[in-house]
């Protein structure tokens, strides 16, 4: 072969390697860090592993909830040495731990499986990932498509841990004219307390993500006790359903993982770094919405 004809050839195949993001050096290769394996994070893990392969990314998981970390910090620089530069977490604990703990040579981070990643970051701006955060304003206009314009709403939480996410849910509510009752508490111990105060003034009781409330006995309670007085409760998983809600906002943990593969994809092919809110369900179950009169009117 011509030896211009050569040059001219290789300098195309590098080009072309360049573009497909392949060129020498770098990786295509990505550590999962989890942080138990529980059936969620496994879903999440098993769906963007695939995700990964189909697009020929390797993937090394670690969980890392028994790690000390020296054993932590030591399986991290034993990755970055076998090519694992592009980190990905799955849930509050992985994500604790890679985001605090800096390799030069890791090339990019992204999170996944995380209500609250910016109480974890201490920091306003959230990086790279997929948050379990539906939007306040997504859900509000959830609910009110759901339920008639008479709804009397309540939501129990405690300030301390979703003040901001209340007074936005309660701006909204009051822009189509509807008060949400706010059952406030400190404690379960405060659960019985509040419910029994504020039941009287609420047809349906949204409950979101607060660790001062929530727990599967509390669950229970709730649900037997909002029943009895003929009120609906929405909850944000299959276990209220399961229990006798007759909403619950419900997140695909399958989903997230491509979503998460996706932006880890992006970000290998240095595209803008950015973060994607969950794909999510409102299911319903329509016949205790019937049963407790809180069926839609024309």
């Amino acid at each position: 072969m011509d030896q211009r004809i050569k040059l001219l050839f290789l300098g195309i195949v590098f080009l072309i390697f360049q573009a497909t993001g392949v060129c020498a050096g770098e990786s295509k290769k990505a550590a999962v860090f989890f942080s138990d394996a529980i059936k969620p994070y496994y879903q999440a893990a098993q769906s963007l592993e695939t995700a990964l392969k189909n697009n020929k990314i390797a993937t090394e998981f670690v969980e890392v909830k028994d790690l000390t970390q020296v054993a932590f910090e030591s399986k991290c620089r034993d990755l970055v040495k076998d090519g694992y530069v592009y980190w990905v977490s799955i849930g509050p604990l992985a994500m604790d731990k890679i985001y605090h703990y800096n390799l030069p040579e890791v090339a990019g981070r992204v999170f996944s499986m995380v209500l609250a990643p910016g109480k974890i970051l201490r920091q306003p701006n959230i990086p790279c990932g997929v948050s379990l955060a539906i939007p306040v304003e997504i859900q509000v206009q959830e609910l009110l498509a759901l339920f008639p314009p008479d709804i009397r709403p309540g939501i129990i939480y405690d300030p301390e841990q979703n003040s901001v996410f209340v007074e936005q849910a309660s701006l909204m509510f009051q822009k189509h004219g509807i008060e949400l009752n706010l059952l406030k508490v400190n404690s379960r111990s405060d659960v019985p307390k509040a419910l029994t105060m504020g039941i009287k003034e609420i047809n349906f009781l949204w409950m979101i993500p607060d660790q001062s409330v929530i727990s599967e006995s509390i669950i229970r309670y709730i649900i037997k006790t909002t029943m009895k007085h003929g009120v609906g409760v929405v909850g944000y998983n299959r276990f209220f359903l399961k229990q006798g809600a007759v909403a619950a906002f419900v997140i695909n943990y399958e989903t997230i993982g491509k979503q998460t593969a996706g932006i880890l994809m992006d970000l290998m092919n240095h595209d803008t770094c950015r973060s994607s809110d969950p794909v999510f369900n409102l299911t319903i179950n329509k016949a205790l919405i019937e049963m407790l009169d809180l069926t839609k009117t024309p």
